[in-house]
């Protein structure tokens, strides 16, 4: 575990009870329950961490997070291009030692493009203000727990509409979560954002089965 954690405000064991209790809540496909559940714990406390951390940092100007985010979409554009036009045998060096330099990483190149694309065109216009940016924690852990909760289980992060209340396992997962985390927001419309979103991006990837 991360020497990080302990920047963490609750006893571990006190967010580890209500991160298995989240967990517990979801049907898991691996093969290996124990082993899934503790890899799945660390990357919700990982997330977590990484949003509490949010409040502390300065917002940098407008401009220079459009012109950042514009530089890393360009750059994953040129490099998912170059990888798609070398020759194999130019490649097999590489793919030797970095087996997933193929397909799969040409696709996360591509699907990091679309989400820095999106990122930028974000970008309010208007100077950054000081203290915790808007939404920015809620949806930021909404993200990451629609990859865990898709690892985990083996299944699309879905929402059920049910008469005008967005509802299913995931909005509940992020319930929990947002809960434990000690966020108050949304949790079905962040839920329905994060899942909307994860299938822009990748509309034909196969969800990727937890580790067994």
């Amino acid at each position: 575990m991360p020497k990080n954690f302990c920047l963490i405000t609750e006893k571990p064991s006190e967010l580890d009870v209500k991160i298995s209790a989240a967990l517990s809540a979801l049907p898991c496909a691996a093969s290996n329950e124990e082993r899934a559940r503790k890899f799945a714990t660390q990357q919700i406390k990982e997330a977590i961490y990484r949003v509490r951390m949010l409040p502390a940092l300065t917002p940098a100007p407008p401009k220079q997070r459009r012109a950042e985010l514009s530089k890393l979409a360009a750059l994953t554009a040129d490099l998912s291009h170059h990888l798609k036009q070398m020759h194999g045998s130019s490649l097999f060096p590489v793919e030797r030692e970095f087996p997933s330099v193929g397909n799969e990483f040409v696709s996360n190149l591509d699907a990091l493009n679309s989400i820095a694309n999106r990122a930028a065109a974000e970008v309010p216009a208007q100077k950054a203000g000081g203290g915790r940016p808007v939404k920015m924690a809620g949806r930021g852990l909404a993200a990451s727990l629609c990859a865990v909760f898709e690892s985990y289980t083996g299944r699309r992060a879905t929402i059920t509409n049910d008469n005008n209340r967005k509802t299913g396992l995931f909005v509940q997962f992020v319930k929990a979560i947002l809960e434990a985390a000690d966020i108050k927001e949304h949790a079905a419309n962040l839920a329905v954002e994060a899942a909307t979103i994860r299938r822009d991006v990748f509309p034909t990837t196969a969800v990727r089965r937890p580790m067994s």
